[in-house]
């Protein structure tokens, strides 16, 4: 059975830390994190990856026209990162050119937000420096 608990506990250490590159691969249906902490004097680095992905949606800012404005980023600070056995947000994107395109849903159980800007991932499972998490998909 997965403590849900301890990858809480885990997930919490990278609260405003940093975000030294991010891959995704579509092949295998994962993301690979690589992460700097800073704790006082001492700086360590960790990796986070996603297994089982299933849907990944990323925005620059949460809305307006202020997304197409960003200026680059000196770092990505990852401000947040959470996760929620039952999704807590539900994705329905809609093809509105396209009507004969079905709705696609996603129920993220992952959430991160990036400075301000947010990124959802549904992932079946998580690995933490190595240390791995089944967390099945959401329900919903």
């Amino acid at each position: 059975m997965m403590n849900a608990k301890l990858l809480v506990e885990q997930l919490n250490i990278f609260w405003a830390s940093r975000l030294k590159s991010l891959e995704i691969d579509l092949a295998d249906s994962t993301i690979q994190m690589s992460i700097s902490v800073r704790d006082g004097d001492e700086k360590s680095q960790h990796q986070i990856d996603f297994h089982g992905v299933s849907a990944i949606l990323y925005a620059a800012a949460r809305s307006g026209r202020n997304r197409y404005d960003r200026r680059s980023w000196e770092y990505v600070e990852i401000s947040e990162i959470r996760y929620s056995p039952e999704a807590s947000e539900k994705i329905t994107q809609k093809d509105l050119r396209r009507p004969e395109v079905r709705e696609i849903e996603a129920s993220p159980n992952f959430y991160l937000e990036l400075w301000s800007a947010p990124m959802y991932i549904e992932a079946k499972a998580i690995t933490i420096d190595g240390k791995y998490f089944e967390v099945g998909y959401p329900q919903g």
